[in-house]
């Protein structure tokens, strides 16, 4: 009987400590992806405001330098139109970019919500210890059965926190 306790809490530890391995670097990487992305989002916004302050200088200059006719008329039309339709790109970026931003937060603090918790499936099953983000997106769950730990990719809305039974 001495041997099983202590292949349960050395099997325990184990789980701990990949828990804990897994937890930090789902984090890293939530933070990495969120720097990312927050990057690329000030890089659309800068590159949005230097389109409209070189759209307002070309229109200027050319009200300034060019007779204003009608062949004139339509080229600044023209120009003016397709720096709109570039700034409108850029915008649609930056919004998808802050889309994105705001998922892999949601994710962080949902994580952060059932890191180290016991689960279960909703549908019933072993409970498991939410370890941190899997690659796949879904949430890492560790379990031991007669002695064996298992681990699986588990997509978070199929979990939910459960209390061990005493």
């Amino acid at each position: 009987m001495t041997a099983t306790i202590l292949e349960i809490q050395t099997a325990e530890q184990k789980a701990a400590e990949a828990i804990q391995r897994y937890a930090e670097a789902a984090i890293a990487k939530i933070n990495e992806n969120a720097g990312a992305l927050f990057s690329r989002y000030v890089d659309a916004n800068e590159r949005a405001e230097a389109l409209c302050k070189g759209a307002e200088k070309q229109a200027s200059h050319l009200l300034r330098t060019v007779d204003i006719g009608k062949d004139s008329a339509v080229a600044v039309t023209k120009s003016v139109k397709d720096v709109e339709k570039k700034l409108a790109s850029f915008m649609e970026q930056a919004e998808d970019i802050d889309v994105r931003l705001r998922i892999a937060r949601s994710k962080a603090d949902s994580m952060l919500d059932l890191n180290g918790k016991t689960v279960r499936l909703k549908s019933g099953g072993h409970l498991m210890t939410a370890a941190g983000f899997a690659d796949d997106g879904g949430v890492l769950c560790l379990w031991a059965v007669e002695g064996e730990v298992f681990e699986q990719s588990i997509p978070a809305i199929a979990l939910e926190v459960a209390v061990a039974d005493t």
